[in-house]
């Protein structure tokens, strides 16, 4: 994708009639057990995933659009995650791929990221692993002993590919909660120092699984929000070989930035987009305009 096209975008989107990004929650399941969860209601409640060939049929019915999300519970649990993101890519012509992960399936992450990566030229894909502390915290935190050990196994596999393909990225997923916002710093510096690669940090939403570990620190998020902003600074050219990256990261700060100041001051600085910037799709066809609003628009499966 051509560097102007990422200058039209935020225009293109608020003129468009239809979402500018996609999540699609493609699995229920998990094999993680974290305090965190705010989506820990639905998970490995039975299977009523959509299947591939529905997947399919909704695709079809789609307008084309820029970003596609695929989450859940853990996507990569899903054997044909590789042929759903194909789907959209072939129908709907996805120029930008993002997958979260837990990190607990280092060799099924791989050779599902490259079957991606090889199908899938002409996207932009990162793979986000979560990582809310070292060591034993982060196992503590996810509910899974040796959790820790397994992220470093996936994000080494996955440095891998991000060698071989200019199109591919891996990055570290942070989610703040009381459970780790007095160690933010050390994590955040643990990854700078330790892996070629960047932390984003999200604050937790919604109702987790243990309501005791929400309301992070506004005044810690801030000063970790504020040392991201170093990546920028050597940024001067628009032939920077990462420039591309850069720009989606700028995004990604811009959008925290916004989500701090509205939680600080508790107001709106920007209308709400919901249904119109992001469309969400939940595993069993559910379909919302925002993951926090509580607004059914109805079911892919009895309409498209």
């Amino acid at each position: 994708m051509a560097v102007s096209s990422y200058f039209t975008l935020a225009s293109r989107f608020l003129t468009r009639r239809y979402p500018f990004q996609v999540t699609h929650f493609v699995t229920g399941r998990c094999n993680a057990r974290c305090n965190h969860c705010f989506y820990w209601k639905s998970l490995n409640k039975g299977t009523n995933e959509l299947s591939l060939g529905e997947i399919n049929r909704i695709s079809k019915s789609m307008p084309n659009f820029f970003s596609l999300m695929l989450t859940g519970g853990e996507p990569f649990l899903r054997d044909d995650l590789s042929a759903i993101a194909h789907i959209y890519y072939r129908n709907n012509r996805i120029k930008n791929l993002g997958i979260p992960t837990n990190g607990l399936l280092p060799e099924k992450i791989y050779s599902t990221a490259k079957n991606i990566l090889d199908t899938c030229p002409e996207i932009f894909f990162t793979i986000a692993i979560s990582l809310e502390g070292i060591g034993k915290d982060h196992d503590d935190m996810r509910g899974v002993p040796g959790i820790f050990e397994k992220v470093k196994q996936t994000y080494s596999k996955l440095a891998e590919l991000k060698r071989q393909y200019k199109n591919f990225n891996v990055d570290f997923l942070m989610t703040i909660s009381k459970l780790n916002e007095e160690k933010l710093k050390e994590v955040y510096g643990y990854v700078r120092n330790n892996f070629n690669t960047e932390v984003t940090m999200i604050m937790l939403r919604g109702t987790p699984k243990n309501p005791d570990v929400k309301n992070g620190s506004l005044e810690c998020y801030d000063r970790i929000r504020e040392l991201q902003k170093d990546k920028f600074k050597n940024v001067k050219s628009f032939n920077h070989p990462k420039l591309k990256l850069m720009i989606r990261e700028r995004m990604h700060w811009l959008r925290h930035e916004l989500i701090f100041r509205t939680a600080k001051e508790k107001r709106y600085f920007i209308p709400c987009y919901a249904g119109r910037l992001d469309a969400i799709i939940y595993e069993g066809g559910d379909v919302f305009p925002c993951e926090m609003l509580n607004m059914k628009m109805g079911n892919l499966r009895e309409y498209n």
